[in-house]
């Protein structure tokens, strides 16, 4: 069957060596059925198909093979004797056996599970604070106003507004900007419940290790990044329970231990603050709910005053996911 095509088209039978003729009905059906979808583009798949049954000879004169089929009907009957289905048929195309199967993910290790959810409370502090100071004022925000006042005015006709309408599409523009940003804010504040939830289920003995990792990496990747989101990730870890360092071994008579900072952990009583101006509030209150802790009773780990992580000198480059 295959070398009465070729002839059809070509006028000759050479035959190709890696090509088999039992196999060639499978082979015919998908070029066939894509040339039937695009009957004037040729796509990807029936340049492969092509290739693959005439080989060279595609290569060469792909325009004289597909001028062939479309005024040859010949071919048609072809493959109505060859009992193919007809034209437009969806056929699925079989897997080619030389491709190699798609590798499954790798599993991350536990130490690398805790460094990227660390990272990602860190980036979601950084995003929010960014949030927070256009909300405020304090970033220039007319470049987002631009683009707001842009969207709108080629959503709604007339698209150009005139000196009775801009001031219409300036407020419009700043009501849509803001009302953005305090979704933004909104969803960064439940990310970084879940991700505080997902923290105190995890249980690991590196997990100070992992804390300086996930710290020189958003350090790395954040360069603007301010002191004052370590010292408030920190916080908000010890108030949740989480963080050997900031834990210290008690007797079984002590009801609640304090967590005096260890060797690596350093106090700054006037460093790492935000500025006037750009103060966010600590989100404890939206995560003692979720936590089952009460904001009139103390919590079992206090919360420090000002803690910030400093990273050691640890070479830790092969470690980082």
């Amino acid at each position: 069957m295959l070398r009465k095509i070729q002839k059809e088209v070509f006028g000759t039978t050479t035959p190709r060596p890696r090509v088999q003729t039992e196999g060639a009905n499978t082979k015919i059906v998908p070029f066939i059925t894509t040339y039937s979808s695009h009957s004037t583009v040729m796509g990807r798949q029936m340049k492969q198909h092509f290739q693959e049954i005439m080989g060279d000879q595609f290569v060469n004169q792909p325009t004289k093979v597909i001028s062939a089929f479309r005024r040859n009907p010949n071919l048609k009957d072809l493959l109505v004797r060859a009992k193919l289905p007809p034209l437009g048929t969806n056929v699925q195309i079989p897997q080619d056996s030389h491709k190699e199967p798609r590798m499954a993910p790798r599993e991350l290790t536990e130490f690398q599970v805790l460094t990227r959810t660390i990272f990602g409370l860190l980036r979601t502090y950084y995003h929010q604070q960014t949030v927070r100071r256009m909300i405020q004022g304090s970033v220039n925000t007319l470049p987002y106003l631009i683009q707001a006042k842009n969207r709108i005015a080629n959503t709604f006709n007339p698209s150009i507004p005139t000196i009775n309408t801009s001031h219409l599409l300036q407020g419009n523009a700043s009501n849509c900007l803001q009302t953005s940003l305090q979704i933004s804010d909104e969803h960064h504040t439940q990310t970084i419940a879940t991700l505080l939830s997902k923290l105190k289920k995890m249980t690991d003995k590196e997990e100070q290790q992992a804390r300086e990792v996930a710290c020189k990496w958003a350090r790395s990747k954040y360069p603007t990044i301010q002191d004052w989101i370590f010292t408030q990730t920190a916080e908000d870890l010890c108030l949740m329970g989480i963080g050997i360092s900031l834990r210290r071994p008690y007797s079984s008579g002590t009801t609640a231990p304090s967590p005096h900072p260890e060797s690596n952990i350093t106090q700054h009583p006037t460093d790492g603050q935000p500025p006037i101006g750009d103060t966010i509030p600590s989100l404890t209150s939206s995560i003692l709910p979720t936590t089952g802790l009460s904001s009139t009773t103390e919590p079992r780990y206090p919360q420090p005053t000002t803690v910030e992580i400093v990273p050691q000198d640890l070479d830790l480059s092969p470690t980082i996911p």
